[in-house]
């Protein structure tokens, strides 16, 4: 038995050997990361993302440093990158189920020895290893360049590693959402509203929560945004900053499941 994949419009044969979930999983995974990281793509995304976040932070450096030390940067750069970069991963995955199951991709894909599974994992794998790297990886790495040039030392690695990898995973966590999103509804509108609505709302929720108690903003995973810039001050509580990415995970496997669940009910 063989199966078709396209690349560049060229068919290429390749033998199956995988079984259960994992059939097709690797034609459709280079696929979908020959389509993401395709290198002018991928070059315009990062450039994108360098003006978006670090021109903005080279901004407000010039205007720290101009009254004094450029302390404050390194959170307005967790704040910028905590809010900007979840929004932008819902609208670029809005469309990565919607797309092509409108244009029949998706079933011309499922109509060949390629589970359902493998075609969800696969798509949210591909995507989140381009978005992250050109959004966040590099953005963090080209901003602490920025940082340390600004204050003229090297600013702590290790609570800005954390606090990175708190970013990273609020991103994933809206990749999720939005690919989850993509399984149940024909119109990226609210693919991309549902997201976006709830990353700002989240941002006056927990901060009404915090008076009723300390611990409920950090079952919604909005509070990451406070956490990275938390574990930039030091001021981390690593009871509920454990309390808050537990949630956070256990909400994306969720919205992983519900995508298998519903991708498998739908008839494309």
């Amino acid at each position: 038995m063989a199966e078709v994949t396209v690349f560049h419009d060229a068919a290429e044969l390749r033998p199956v050997t995988a079984k259960g979930w994992k059939i097709g999983f690797n034609n459709v995974l280079s696929r979908e990361l020959e389509r993401v990281w395709n290198p002018r793509s991928f070059a315009i995304q990062t450039l994108a993302w360098l003006v978006i976040l670090n021109f903005i932070l080279a901004l407000f450096i010039e205007i720290e440093t101009s009254n004094g030390p450029a302390t404050d940067s390194v959170t307005i750069f967790m704040l910028l990158c905590g809010v900007l970069a979840p929004m932008g991963a819902a609208i670029v995955s809005s469309g990565s189920i919607i797309g092509e199951r409108k244009s029949g991709t998706a079933a011309w894909v499922l109509s060949k020895p390629t589970s359902r599974t493998a075609f969800i994992i696969a798509k949210f794998l591909a995507i989140a290893s381009a978005f992250l790297v050109s959004a966040v990886i590099i953005q963090a790495v080209v901003a602490y360049a920025q940082l340390s040039l600004a204050t003229r030392t090297f600013i702590p690695l290790g609570p800005y590693l954390v606090a990175t990898l708190v970013i990273i995973l609020s991103v994933v966590f809206y990749l999720a959402l939005a690919l989850m999103l993509g399984t149940f509804f024909e119109s990226r509108v609210p693919v991309m509203g549902i997201p976006v609505a709830l990353i700002m709302g989240q941002i006056f929720i927990t901060g009404l929560l915090s008076d009723i108690a300390d611990f409920l903003p950090y079952l919604f995973p909005g509070n990451l945004l406070q956490l990275s810039v938390d574990f930039i001050n030091g001021a981390a509580n690593s009871g509920l900053a454990i309390l808050n990415i537990v949630v956070t995970l256990g909400l994306t496997a969720l919205f992983i499941y519900l995508a298998l669940h519903r991708i498998h009910r739908y008839e494309l």
